[in-house]
């Protein structure tokens, strides 16, 4: 492997500092807490996963089971899915040097076979700062959702995929 190139490996307890201060640099209007990531991560480890380049982390995306149209809000630490049907993206952070990459669609993949796994319907997120033109490419089509949900994260669009 090249370590010029990013690449995912799993997320591990110890990269949430590291998650806590990227996801809140990189999306300064949708901070969340270290106890709402550390939440998630624990939610679904094995739909976590850090981007490394050069043994540093470069991005990480962070994803857990979900209801459909109710994923967990923004910074809400305690999330019981009743019924979960989706893996939720619920974060994908890139820094400069990890995007342009392909990362993306690999997470997407990697996504998927959890959800595969768990016999769930597919994947969802929440299209922020503008992004719901970019997840069609990758499958996503905007789908109902809370409108508390939706509003916690200032706007937004919930997109969901099928397997």
């Amino acid at each position: 492997m090249n370590p010029a190139i990013p690449a995912w490996r799993p997320m591990r307890e110890a990269d949430l500092g590291f998650v806590d201060r990227l996801g809140n640099s990189i999306y300064p209007d949708h901070v969340e807490s270290f106890a709402a990531f550390a939440a998630k991560f624990r939610a679904c480890p094995e739909a976590c996963l850090v981007a490394e380049k050069g043994g540093r982390g470069a991005g990480y995306c962070l994803a857990l089971p979900a209801d459909a149209g109710n994923p967990p809000r923004l910074d809400q630490v305690r999330y019981v899915p009743a019924k979960p049907a989706f893996i939720h993206l619920h974060d994908i952070a890139l820094s400069e040097a990890a995007r342009g990459h392909g990362l993306v669609p690999l997470a997407i993949e990697r996504l998927a076979e959890v959800a595969r796994a768990r016999s769930f319907a597919g994947l969802s997120l929440i299209a922020v700062m503008g992004t719901e033109t970019m997840w069609p490419r990758y499958g996503f089509k905007p789908a109902p959702c809370d409108r508390a949900v939706i509003a916690s994260f200032g706007g937004g669009v919930y997109m969901n995929r099928p397997l």
